[in-house]
């Protein structure tokens, strides 16, 4: 920790930091130091508004959501309840003032079918106070979502955030990096690439999201054509034997290997985790050269010199 901090040219305060360890086996125990200072381990903690435990399930999280609504509803009660106002007003005050309450961070949360009968349940009860209707009465939910002319749809909205977090990671683990790092032309191809082999694998985790951005960004595959791929022996970075490898790969004929962007099919991208950066190098990279008038004869020169 402390090395890390020296590089990152960060401080941190050691009184308030403290650790969360999220995992199965609620006895893991975890030893971390600044400086000679031991930070301290809990078992919960509050990060922007939302409670996150050590077993990493949400249910104290949405007990707490549920009563904070509750009482967000219990402070209009007269004005939600008022038989003087439209129904269709009093619901969207409903979602508005109450629904935003409940939900509010659910896209951190973990819903499992245990809580989704309670925001079910927590539907119905908006509904039933709405329109102070007892269980005297004896009135099903079916009964009431007719009488208030509704369908269960906070189930539905809190999923749509949910995917609309599945976004988010998405971009945070994968695109947000190749973004920033991308900064010279020269390292364009082999970020692309790293990319697509990282997008691929990423299936694992989240299958749609994958197929959808896979059919999206093999339209724009044009950085890994063999002229874009002459690129790369102006990359500093690039490993002296994968340049000498590059220069193999000139010198050879296209053959069936000829890698082009209209040729790729999205179906079967998993080739792509078998290639290296010289499988897109052939005799049409030279064209490159050519084109912007590049003398070639440092290409009969070894790499590391």
């Amino acid at each position: 920790m402390d090395e890390m901090l020296r590089t990152s040219e960060i401080k941190i305060n050691s009184t308030k930091t403290k650790i969360l360890v999220c995992a199965r086996d609620p006895k893991v125990r975890t030893d971390i130091y600044i400086g000679n200072q031991k930070l301290e381990q809990v078992e919960e903690m509050v990060y922007l508004g939302s409670k996150i435990t050590s077993d990493g399930k949400s249910v104290h999280e949405i007990k707490q959501r549920y009563a904070l609504a509750k009482i967000a509803f219990s402070k209009k009660h007269k004005l939600l309840t008022s038989k003087k106002i439209h129904l269709n007003i009093k619901k969207r005050l409903i979602k508005t003032y109450v629904w935003s309450v409940a939900t509010y961070g659910c896209e951190t949360c973990v819903i499992n079918d245990t809580e989704k009968k309670k925001l079910e349940a927590f539907e119905m009860w908006c509904w039933w106070r709405m329109e102070r209707i007892s269980w005297i009465e004896r009135k099903t939910n079916e009964e009431v979502l007719r009488t208030v002319r509704e369908k269960r749809t906070l189930i539905d909205a809190i999923f749509h955030m949910l995917n609309e977090r599945s976004v988010s990671v998405f971009i945070i683990r994968l695109y947000i990096k190749v973004w920033f790092v991308v900064h010279m032309a020269s390292r364009v191809l082999y970020q692309d690439l790293i990319f697509f082999k990282n997008l691929i694998r990423y299936k694992s985790i989240d299958e749609n999201i994958t197929e959808v951005v896979i059919k999206k960004m093999f339209g724009y595959l044009w950085y890994l054509s063999p002229e874009a791929a002459a690129f790369l022996f102006f990359d500093p970075h690039l490993l002296v034997d994968t340049k000498r490898k590059i220069v193999v790969a000139l010198k050879m004929d296209t053959g069936e290997d000829y890698i082009n962007r209209h040729v790729i099919n999205p179906k079967k991208s998993i080739w792509i985790l078998n290639k290296d950066l010289e499988d897109f190098i052939c005799v049409s990279s030279i064209q490159f050269y050519k084109l912007y008038k590049i003398n070639t004869d440092f290409l009969t020169t070894d790499p590391s010199t």
